[in-house]
């Protein structure tokens, strides 16, 4: 999944959908082979997420065994992944996703994907780095996009999760970013906004971390 966020190299989204790839192979995602619909809607979903990558459909068309099935499966899977880190709710992720096979891919099998990705993101780093190690610094780029795939969570309120030690829930950095608040500087400007959206309690225990 690091083709989510925007590396410069064009060769790390690929080795990061293969080992990707192979590492959700075996969770299962139910698929209409049958529908039209269905072959250009998920390659279309991907698309819409990594627009800024032209050449996907080759590179998946690579990727994916030549079965429709294989094809489809990992759209929808990365659609989902694409959807979670950028801070959809879950209950929205699982509708369109689970539209022909109710109850078998629910928010745990979300959650399962993108701890998968979160696995492979380490070593896949250590090899970008050491292939390219004037070029690319990825390091950091790595370790929030760690954040994202664990909380799911966008990007521009990763300092802020890290600011407050990720201890509070993901419903709650979602409200706080829906507000436009990406900072704990911002929190405490707002101070009374965060108490009418988070509770009196809640928003106290998150206005003591220090700036």
């Amino acid at each position: 999944m690091i083709t989510s966020v925007k590396i410069t190299n064009n060769k790390s989204p690929y080795s990061s959908v293969c080992s990707t790839k192979i590492s959700t192979a075996y969770i299962f995602v139910a698929v209409n082979v049958k529908s039209r619909k269905e072959h250009q809607r998920w390659p279309q979903e991907v698309l819409r997420h990594l627009s800024s990558y032209p050449y996907w459909n080759t590179e998946l068309r690579r990727l994916v065994h030549n079965d429709d099935y294989s094809k489809l499966g990992i759209c929808k899977k990365f659609s989902a992944i694409l959807s979670w880190i950028n801070g959809d709710p879950i209950s929205v992720i699982e509708r369109y996703i689970q539209q022909h096979y109710f109850d078998r891919f629910t928010s745990g099998a979300v959650q399962q994907v993108a701890d998968r990705c979160k696995d492979v993101l380490n070593p896949i780093a250590t090899i970008i780095s050491f292939i390219y190690p004037k070029q690319i610094n990825i390091g950091e780029t790595i370790e929030r996009l760690i954040i994202r795939l664990q909380l799911g969570v966008p990007d521009n309120i990763v300092d802020f999760v890290r600011v407050t030690k990720a201890n509070f829930s993901r419903p709650t950095y979602i409200a706080l970013h829906n507000m436009g608040i990406y900072t704990l500087a911002e929190a405490q400007r707002r101070e009374e906004d965060i108490a009418a959206l988070l509770g009196e309690e809640e928003a106290y225990s998150l206005l003591q971390y220090p700036i």
